[in-house]
């Protein structure tokens, strides 16, 4: 017989406190407009933005791509797959979901430093 380990309203709390916790760069957007629902610290200050001015706004807009065409890639390889200043490369971990009945980008990113 086996027990869950967790109710639901715990692994609520959990995953919020790995989203808010996680060094890596974690964020939610909008799949039909890209628009940047929620993000993490790590991810605010890996782009120098503040909460106030980069939630709410396209990632496009914001100038967190430096070429659309990669951003269209990177939904093109989402959707195959089922799931400002320096420029620098993140590997990125993505996949698909609902939210309010909504499709979004949940992703996490790791800064890839030159070896």
């Amino acid at each position: 017989m086996s027990q869950e380990l967790f109710v639901p309203s715990e692994y609520a709390m959990l995953f919020f406190e790995l989203f808010e916790g996680s060094s890596d760069a974690v964020f939610i957007t909008r799949l039909t407009d890209a628009v940047l629902l929620d993000a993490n610290a790590s991810f605010l200050s890996l782009f120098a933005l503040s909460r106030g001015l980069a939630i709410g706004r396209s990632v496009l807009e914001l100038g967190l791509w430096v070429r659309t065409g990669d951003w269209q890639s990177y939904l093109t390889a989402l959707r195959d797959a089922g799931k400002g200043g320096e420029e620098f490369t993140l590997a990125l971990s993505s996949t698909l979901a609902q939210l309010r009945g909504e499709p979004v980008i949940m992703g996490i990113g790791t800064v890839v430093r030159p070896g």
